[in-house]
């Protein structure tokens, strides 16, 4: 009897085990490329241990359940076995084949790299093994119980799964409760569920003797199921009492001669009532799976209108159930019993079928989510979870279409309910996950995810001739592989065509006078190699200095992680710098964007440079000495403008940074005390005949076109370099960076990021040209950023030109801004203290023309200290950089508000950059 029972699941279950077997095998083979040893050891375990679950469930929840399905239970009831006999054939049958498949699994994992399941689950390998092996029997257990219980297969794995989640939880809420705190481990309470699900299936297998009563009539208000033809012709306009008969030949066929037969008329047909009629026998069919359905969506609504928020991972896990078991139902049902030929018979078209039965199930399933989905979007819901979780729910709820399509397209064609739930629930796992990762990083736009599920819904019509028709033989698979396989290759030419080209190009990056496209500087005029060697020389020299509070901001003052220029290397490093600023040209690097931003190229700590020089400045400075001081900021701001010549914009920016840092002292430099109007007059004129910084379209073309040129690399190359710069060089890429990657060096993906970086360079390079005030206002909200979303490519380049534009911004305030105080100073030490009234005083001897405030065109604020403390009463003013009778010029800074001279804090938006100007004692010249 056990041999034969053997036999006889084997036969119904060998495909869902040969398929989970070779599911394991592709997806191992297809982490080779993309994950180390270490790596996918850590990951083939559990997916090992996951596909054998997923056995586990279905082997257990068709162990008896599926006997009912097929009413061969009464058979095995009439054999000379009693029911301990078979549940012992069937449980073992399902204990061994679970076990062989999940040491085939594992066997796999092993040969391709040694698994790590300690690594997986945070836990000694003892004791993370024991809980894998547990989870496994206990799925298995789990399914047994269920299917003692239902009559269902599909049914009973849907909630064997449901119950494992809620075991799992409330073992980990005991363990957690216990004594011995939260390190204690849960398996025994595993292992004590697992046995009590056995002991439960045995028992309430071996009390199910009522199998064998001879079944109750059916209720006298039960509803008789009619030929759609019949009931159309019944409801006819058309009703004859007598047929018109005609005489036939006699005869061959056994009819006497002269005998009339009824005329042959083609019966009138109404599809509404067709339709109406295949819906509710749809209902009808599909009553014992509803009942199972509804309780599921009470269970996972009622705590949200309880006040209790739901994860959004646990609530699309929930409803992936019910679309599976809703999903495999909508034709499914008709195969269990082979009842689809029915309507065939009678004349049934297979859309109209198809329709009716589609439009039951996906109105009944509409009906359930409503209530839950409005529970779960309310406001009181939806606002206490996490914005990450947000966007997570928006995506599962686009995920679960997925499962729904796939079920239906399994259901219709795998006769087996519980074959065609693991085949359906494997495709959307892989399917699904791709998409919500796909439009996560921005590679499928939202709409885009209902576009597979349209292919599985619109396979299945294709398909539901060959299905109600019952055709036989392997054309209707040809039919039915060519259909997914002619929808899927439009919907990936589509996408492809739409990543490709969906972006207009604005033609070839014209560069001007970049170094970055122009031939190699010879080394005797290039200062870079020189910059090397005294950034390398800094980087083991750095120690804590105690730096005066005097800079232009207080997170620049106090102690400073830079080095000594006093120290013997420090001057070394200052010999460098000065030998540097004595050549004409500064090329770092002549190659691609990623290039350029390694670090062997262009030296990390240009910008500790520029602050030694300011920190030895600003120490000058607070010792009197106005004359070293200012060398020191004139040697700052003349590496910065070399540094930034011909660069790319993040170079661009560390030398916008060390500029504004300069001039930031240089502002506490024409304040300081024992300065002179021919001091500040000469400062002005070597402020004035810097060279000339680079050209913001130099820069904004200098990157558009490194970017161009990284992304023409060879796709090996550029893939290496990619996984250079986004992982950590210590672990090495890992598998999820690895497959980011090479889904974003497709030739559609780098065809649309060429396409876009020339849009918006050419689009930066049109706002770097004029100044922030006649800029569009949005810019100012992150603009590009939003124009960029979507090509993920081009993001992990991550041009920063927003923080290009500020820097530029900012920069330009500054050294304007300075210029106008250094002017009124000199106009008050030429005027025996006085400051001048208005700003237009300066252009008559001092300035030839005012300086304009670059956020909103006009000339630098100007007013008393005492004006704006009366304006602005709770503010607190630093006394000793603002003593009494100081005036203060004030740009209106990046938020383009007018504040009246109150000062920005530390870095934020709001306020104005304002330059105090100290007064000048009466006399003093």
């Amino acid at each position: 009897m056990y041999k034969r029972l053997w036999w006889k699941d084997a036969r119904q279950f060998w495909p869902i085990w040969v398929f989970l077997a070779a599911t394991g095998l592709v997806i191992q083979l297809g982490m080779d490329g993309f994950a180390s040893p270490a790596t996918r050891g850590a990951t083939l375990v559990p997916m090992a241990m996951g596909l054998a679950c997923l056995y586990a469930y279905a082997t257990g929840a068709a162990a008896f359940a599926g006997e009912r399905e097929t009413g061969t239970l009464r058979l095995l009831d009439i054999l000379p076995a009693p029911r301990a006999v078979v549940w012992a054939g069937k449980t073992s049958f399902a204990l061994t084949t679970t076990a062989a498949l999940a040491l085939v699994l594992l066997a796999m994992a092993g040969l391709d790299a040694t698994p790590h399941p300690g690594q997986f689950m945070l836990a000694p390998d003892h004791v993370a093994a024991v809980q894998l092996v547990t989870l496994i029997v206990e799925a298995l257990a789990l399914g047994l119980l269920c299917s003692a219980l239902f009559s269902s297969a599909l049914s009973a794995a849907v909630i064997a799964i449901a119950l494992t989640g809620a075991f799992r939880f409330l073992t980990l809420r005991i363990t957690l409760g216990t004594i011995y705190g939260p390190q204690s481990n849960p398996t025994p309470w595993d292992l004590g569920l697992t046995l009590a699900a056995f002991a439960g299936s045995w028992l309430i297998f071996l009390a199910g003797s009522t199998d064998l009563r001879p079944r109750s009539p059916r209720l006298p208000f039960a509803l008789r199921f009619r030929s759609p033809v019949e009931v159309a012709w019944a409801g006819g306009s058309t009703q004859e009492t007598e047929r018109p008969r005609v005489p036939v030949a006699a005869a061959s066929r056994g009819i006497a001669a002269g005998a009339v037969a009824p005329i042959d008329r083609r019966r009138p047909r109404s599809r509404m009532v067709e339709l109406r009629h295949l819906t509710w026998q749809a209902i009808r069919e599909g009553r014992p799976t509803w009942l199972f359905l509804i309780p599921m969506a009470l269970i996972a609504s009622i705590p949200m209108y309880s006040g209790v928020p739901v994860d959004p991972i646990i609530l699309v896990s929930w409803n992936v159930l019910i679309a599976l078991a809703a999903g495999v139902s909508v034709f499914g049902l008709e195969n269990r019993h082979r009842t689809h030929r029915f309507p065939a018979h009678h004349g049934a078209k297979p859309g109209l079928v198809w329709a009716s039965k589609l439009a039951a199930w996906s109105l009944g399933l509409a009906i359930l989510w409503g209530p839950q989905m409005f529970a779960f979007y309310a406001p009181t819901h939806f606002s206490q979870l996490a914005s990450n979780m947000q966007q997570m729910a928006w995506r599962g709820i686009l995920i679960v279409p997925m499962f729904f399509a796939a079920a239906v397209l399994c259901g219709m064609a795998i006769p087996r309910g519980i074959t065609a739930g693991v085949v359906a629930l494997v495709i959307g796992l892989v399917l699904g996950v791709a998409e919500g990762v796909a439009n996560a990083a921005g590679l499928l736009p939202t709409w885009g995810m209902i576009v597979l599920p349209g292919i599985f819904v619109a396979a299945s019509w294709f398909w539901s001739g060959d299905w109600l028709l019952d055709r036989t033989g392997p054309a209707r698979w040809g039919r039915l592989a060519g259909t997914l396989a002619g929808l899927l290759g439009i919907a990936f030419v589509g996408y492809t065509a739409d990543r490709a080209w969906g972006i207009p190009d604005v033609g070839l990056i014209v560069p001007l006078g970049l170094s970055a496209s122009a031939a190699p500087i010879p080394d005797e005029l290039n200062a870079a190699p020189l910059y090397r060697a005294a950034a390398d020389r800094a980087f083991n020299s750095f120690k804590e200095i105690e730096v005066p509070a005097i800079a232009h901001d207080d997170n620049w003052a106090g102690k400073q992680y830079t080095f000594d220029l006093g120290k013997p290397v420090g001057r070394e490093i200052e010999k460098l710098v000065q030998r540097a600023l004595q050549r004409p040209e500064c090329q770092f690097v002549l190659a691609n964007w990623l290039a350029m931003h390694n670090p062997s190229a262009i030296p990390v700590g240009l910008r500790d440079l520029g602050n030694a020089f300011a920190t030895r400045a600003a120490l000058r400075l607070e010792k009197g000495d106005l004359a070293g001081s200012w060398d020191d900021l004139m040697t700052d701001l003349r590496m910065a403008r070399q540094i930034g010549r011909g660069s790319i914009v993040m170079q661009q920016i560390n030398a916008d940074s060390i500029e504004r840092q300069a001039l930031g002292v240089a502002g506490h430099w024409a304040n300081a005390p024992g300065q002179s109007a021919d001091r500040l007059h000469a400062a002005m004129a070597d402020l004035r005949g810097l060279t000339e910084a680079a050209s913001p379209l130099d820069i904004v073309r200098s990157e558009g076109l490194a970017i161009e040129r990284a992304l023409d690399l060879p796709v090996d190359d550029l893939r290496s370099l990619l996984l250079e710069e986004m992982s950590d060089r210590r672990r090495g890429a890992t598998m999820a960076e690895a497959l980011v990657v090479n889904a974003l060096t497709t030739p559609w993906e780098i065809a649309r990021a060429r396409r876009l970086n020339r849009s918006i360079t050419a689009e930066v390079a049109r706002l770097a040209a004029i100044e922030s005030w006649q800029r569009p206002a949005d810019w100012r909200q992150g603009w590009l950023l939003y124009r960029r979303r979507g090509v993920s490519l081009l993001e992990l380049f991550g041009p920063a030109y927003e923080a290009y534009l500020w820097n530029l911004d900012a920069q330009e305030a500054e050294r304007r801004g300075l210029l106008t105080a250094m002017a009124v100073r000199e106009w008050a030490f030429r005027h025996d203290g006085r400051f001048p009234e208005r700003l237009l005083e300066l252009t008559d001897e001092i300035l030839p023309a005012l300086p304009i405030d670059p956020y909103n065109g006009h000339p630098f604020g100007y007013l008393p200290l005492s004006t704006a403390k009366l304006m602005h009463p709770q503010e607190k003013w630093p006394e000793r950089s603002w003593p009494e009778g100081s005036r203060l010029v004030y740009s209106i800074g990046r938020d383009g508000q007018d504040d009246h001279g109150k000062p920005q804090k530390n870095g934020y938006v709001a306020g104005d950059r304002v330059f105090p100007i100290a007064p000048v004692p009466a006399g003093k010249k």
